[in-house]
């Protein structure tokens, strides 16, 4: 791992009844294996492990408490694929915005360039969250347009 990958800790049940249920703590795995959780009670504290297993093996009492990652795997991670936190649609439209400011730039030659080359990448958004013919997504859902309806 290269860089830190986060987390939270789970917990469906409270065997202490000191942390609750719920989302109990956030965590930090460290490139070196290392982790650090920050606990979310009336009293915070945080905690440094050496290893996140030994963390787990701690506070998991026996299944109560789980690893859920923010972040993904760096390992299942596609190197080709561009990871964007922003949704689609927030994408699409800075791209548009951008592709329209571009325009004004009085190198007309260079502005063309980049402004094929934000159109290519408005395309790929509007691959992922197609738009109807009024300009409205509507539901023409996929399994990436970043609705919380189904895909059809």
């Amino acid at each position: 791992m290269t860089n830190p990958r986060r987390f939270r800790l789970i917990r469906t049940t409270d065997p202490t009844g000191v942390t609750g249920t719920g989302h109990v703590a956030d965590g930090i795995q460290w490139p070196d294996g290392t982790a650090t959780v920050r606990w979310r009670s009336a009293r915070p504290s945080t905690v440094n492990w050496d290893r996140i297993e030994d963390a787990e093996t701690i506070h998991g009492y026996g299944g109560a408490t789980r690893i859920e990652w923010t972040d993904p795997d760096p390992a299942t991670i596609d190197r080709a694929a561009l990871v964007v936190p922003d949704s689609p649609k927030m994408l699409h439209e800075t791209l548009c915005f951008a592709q329209s400011a571009i325009g004004l730039h009085p190198d007309q030659n260079r502005a063309l360039e980049h402004i094929a080359r934000l159109g290519r990448l408005i395309n790929e958004c509007e691959r992922h969250r197609p738009l109807g013919s009024n300009g409205k997504h509507g539901d023409l859902h996929t399994d990436t347009c970043g609705c919380e309806e189904e895909a059809r």
